[in-house]
């Protein structure tokens, strides 16, 4: 949502939002009423873009860990499958120049 568009209409048709101001508050009362709930409105609006704002970039820091934490994870993983598999050729050599030892004498 672009508040810039609300204060082009509002500097189009009143010249500025004090000039606004001044036309409402001369309608009386109800007016002035008026008034105060457009403002309060706009600033409602914009308190909750900047908390949605901030929301978004906080699930953009999440998302960017969680992606970090899969890499992470994928490579230890790869790390420790590695190593199993090193370990156990080393065995089964071990266990092979075993055999080939006892056969030889």
């Amino acid at each position: 949502m672009n508040l810039s568009k609300v204060n082009e209409g509002i500097k189009t048709t009143y010249g500025s939002v004090e000039q606004m101001r001044q036309a409402m508050v001369q309608g009386g009362a109800q007016g002035a009423a008026a008034y105060n709930k457009v403002a309060s409105a706009v600033l409602n609006t914009n308190l909750q873009l900047k908390n949605s704002s901030k929301l978004l970039d906080d699930m953009a820091v999440s998302m960017k860990n969680t992606v970090k934490w899969g890499i992470t994870s994928s490579v230890f993983n790869i790390l420790t499958s590695s190593i199993q598999k090193a370990w156990s050729y080393t065995k089964n050599l071990d266990t092979s120049l075993n055999d080939i030892r006892i056969v030889t004498g």
